[in-house]
């Protein structure tokens, strides 16, 4: 009989506190209490003052419009349209599998509610993995086609990156699924970025350019050091294209591309990299600079400069030194060219590069990147359609690089230099149905650098080659001996052996105390190590090094070229 009353008072009570809820929810509690009077006669047969203002107080906290408003900010959050989708995005996937793809690894309970109530993880925990991914991992569909590249390889990333759009673009069928995989060294400093932000930044926008950010997964070799990183990841996944799941080296990407363009698609290469790559609607002043000397037989020569000195950035520029075309080849080139033909001078400058080439160089021929960046052209897609738009007609020449591949893809003639007596000398170039590239086999390399990154590598200040896994290939040889023929200027009768290679260390390499003096460390950049031997030509007395430059190139060498235009 007591029971009745008390059930009132606490009614009462109830509704004092709850000012803030709605009718909908005061008839649910209304019911509850209904269907569970035996429980409320028991519940609140303690009528001590104390325990009546403690559950008054709980009420009001529990059901204060604050609390009531975050209950509510909850349920919005978790049925929001970006939520839901990305639920669906994930269903059908245990939370193993979406570690796998790169998540930071949780607990599974906390990762389950974080990727639930908050869409923006999926992106914000997408980090570089410590280890490469496993086959099993790479399955996300029936078939299964990726693309990997080491982050040093940033020319031949250009197709690879390329590859897959084709791929994703031309590809109908819902049980394919194509995607890159980027190895990265290991520590790579990433904090700041997720994995696919970081490699986009690496190559400057390609994967924004192309669309395929959200198909790209990037994981840490064991190897700390960019050499034997880049070494690791090739044999990682070396032979991996011939099963399911298929992963294509960066050298091997042409057989995908093949297969979209002869089987598959509708679209060539050619035609996704234009329609990525975009055009002017309007002709820029720079364009109509390039447009001007828009003419068959006309040449754009792609220079290199250190880009720690040049502060190149968002530039078509190669990545190895022995490729680079220097300033005293470019000039020796630039000399032999017919007087009634045009140039046009591409790439990356230093200040040094700019002063030697100062006769050559002007307003109106000068299409480095930093000029196309002033210009609007600020990433490399938009450089490459800035290129193809202008200078369709024109001849691109080159060192041996992935910078050219894209331009010679979209059906532009391109011509590269390949030293004589490297191992890939023999090999064929350019991608895609419509690619238009060729090449000449020179003696010597393009520039400077090329050469001390060969001297310091395989040379003993004696003359001789070191041995074992540190010496020069038979082919590697060849290549040396013929620079050092060049270099010295021997007559063509002399066979070139220990004596002639001291001779161009001491003229050429200047000696010093330690035997690691002259080693090129793999530790350091290409920029360090060509500052290393820069000084060491310095000590040596050789100061006036676009001379030096001019001699890398030999006159037979250079008409090959010209002819080539």
């Amino acid at each position: 009989m007591i029971a009745q009353p008390r059930q009132k008072i606490v009614e009462v009570i109830m509704k004092r506190s709850l000012p803030v809820e709605s009718e909908q929810r005061q008839s649910r509690r209304t019911d509850m209490h209904a269907n569970n009077s035996a429980f409320v006669s028991q519940a609140f047969a303690d009528n001590r003052e104390s325990a009546m203002s403690q559950r008054q107080l709980k009420a009001l906290m529990v059901n204060s419009p604050q609390s009531i408003a975050q209950r509510l900010f909850k349920h919005q959050l978790h049925n929001s349209a970006r939520t839901q989708a990305h639920r669906e995005i994930l269903s059908g996937r245990t939370v193993g599998t979406v570690q796998r793809s790169g998540y930071q690894r949780q607990p599974d309970q906390l990762q389950v509610l974080q990727l639930q109530s908050d869409p923006q993880m999926l992106m914000q925990f997408k980090k570089i993995t410590a280890t490469a991914p496993s086959l099993g991992s790479l399955e996300k569909k029936e078939f299964n086609n990726w693309v990997h590249f080491n982050i040093q390889m940033s020319g031949d990333s250009r197709m690879a990156v390329a590859g897959v759009k084709l791929a994703n673009q031309n590809e109908t069928r819902n049980n394919y699924y194509n995607g890159l995989i980027v190895s990265v060294p290991k520590n790579t400093d990433h904090e700041e970025s997720t994995d696919a932000d970081y490699v986009d930044k690496k190559l400057y926008g390609l994967l924004s350019t192309h669309s395929v950010k959200d198909k790209t997964e990037v994981y840490a070799t064991s190897a700390s050091n960019p050499h034997d990183s880049r070494q690791e990841a090739l044999g990682t996944w070396e032979n991996r294209f011939n099963k399911e799941p298929r992963v294509y080296q960066t050298g091997k990407i042409e057989k995908l591309i093949n297969e979209y363009e002869k089987f598959k698609s509708d679209k060539s290469l050619k035609d996704t990299l234009i329609a990525d790559y975009g055009h002017d609607d309007v002709e820029t002043g720079l364009g109509g600079k390039m447009k001007a000397l828009n003419s068959a037989g006309n040449a754009v020569l792609w220079f290199k400069g250190d880009p720690a000195e040049s502060g190149a950035i968002n530039s078509l520029q190669t990545a190895k030194t022995e490729h680079w075309l220097s300033a005293g080849a470019g000039n020796k080139i630039i000399s032999k060219i017919a007087k009634e033909k045009k140039f046009a001078i591409a790439g990356s400058l230093t200040g040094s590069m700019e002063g030697a080439l100062s006769a050559n160089l002007t307003s109106e021929n000068r299409f480095t990147a930093d000029k196309l960046s002033e210009a609007g052209y600020n990433n490399l897609g938009k450089q490459y359609g800035f290129f193809n738009q202008y200078s369709d007609k024109m001849t691109h020449f080159g060192g041996r690089s992935g910078h050219l591949e894209p331009i010679a893809a979209m059906g532009i003639k391109t011509v590269y230099f390949e030293e004589e007596g490297n191992s890939q000398a023999g090999r064929t170039v350019g991608m895609g149905k419509n690619n238009a590239m060729s090449k000449v086999v020179v003696s010597g390399v393009g520039g400077l650098s090329g050469v001390v990154s060969k001297a310091l590598s395989w040379m003993k200040p004696d003359g001789k080659y070191y041995g074992g896994k540190r010496g020069p290939s038979v082919d590697q040889v060849t290549l040396m001996d013929n620079i050092v023929h060049q270099w010295l200027k021997l007559d063509v009768s002399v066979v070139v052996g220990n004596a002639q290679r001291k001779d161009f260390y001491e003229k050429f390499v200047a000696k010093t105390a330690g035997d690691d003096q002259h080693k090129q460390d793999k530790n350091k950049s290409l920029s360090e190590n060509s500052a290393h031997f820069k000084d060491q030509l310095n000590k040596a007395g050789h100061h006036d090094l676009t001379a030096l430059e001019g001699g890398v190139l030999s006159d037979g060498d250079v008409d090959k070229i010209v002819k080539s235009f």
